[in-house]
């Protein structure tokens, strides 16, 4: 389970969350970042549990999109992603020129 640290500290893993959390099919998606890595996580939405995580680069990123059974994730390292709803595994990225966001 990810765990985010209190305001004034704690020795708990702590991770930044990258963006905002999309709930589709009673599962969280977010992004999150530490140090130039880069991971998508699928989450239970009614207890928290940790479903499957995934590395998908090394700069910030855009809030998920969810459809059709795939998560779509830009990136600043100007990638979009696409990941199984259901596993986290890739199902294709695109890297660009520029930077990728997912409205």
């Amino acid at each position: 389970m990810l765990q985010v640290a209190p305001k004034y500290g704690t020795i708990q893993p702590v991770i930044h969350i990258e963006s905002v959390p999309v709930v589709a099919n009673n599962i969280v998606y977010i992004t999150s970042g530490d140090m130039g890595n880069l991971e998508a996580h699928a989450l239970n939405a009614k207890n928290g549990n940790l479903i499957w995580k995934t590395p998908i680069g090394t700069s910030r990123s855009s809030s998920p999109a969810v459809t059709n059974g795939i998560v779509y994730i830009g990136s600043d390292d100007h990638t979009l992603y696409a990941l199984n709803a259901t596993n986290g595994k890739k199902i294709w990225n695109l890297s660009q020129d520029n930077r990728v966001s997912v409205i």
